[in-house]
């Protein structure tokens, strides 16, 4: 039995316009994760991720040890599972 999550993730701090949605995108390829990376008007940058545990979670994980630099908050909530096939950036 798999255990498919989804978390929506909203990151705070100087995240946006230092490659954050194209360094998320890169490291998604890394894990088998599927969902989205977005700018929002707020400032903040949104990474909904879903997939099994054991890849969404090392996956989000590895976000924040990359960019930790930038994130000054974050702020994660659970999603039901969507119908994503890929991980994208989305406008």
């Amino acid at each position: 039995m798999t255990n498919i999550i989804c978390k929506r993730v909203l990151f705070h701090g100087q995240v946006q316009g230092v490659g954050f949605r194209y360094k998320t995108l890169r490291l998604s390829e890394s894990f088998q994760v599927s969902g989205y990376v977005k700018n929002l008007p707020s400032g903040a940058v949104e990474v909904v991720a879903q997939g099994q545990e054991k890849e969404v979670l090392p996956f989000l994980a590895e976000i924040h040890k990359q960019m930790g630099l930038f994130i000054k908050k974050v702020e994660e909530f659970s999603l039901p599972s969507g119908k994503f096939e890929e991980f994208r950036i989305e406008k």
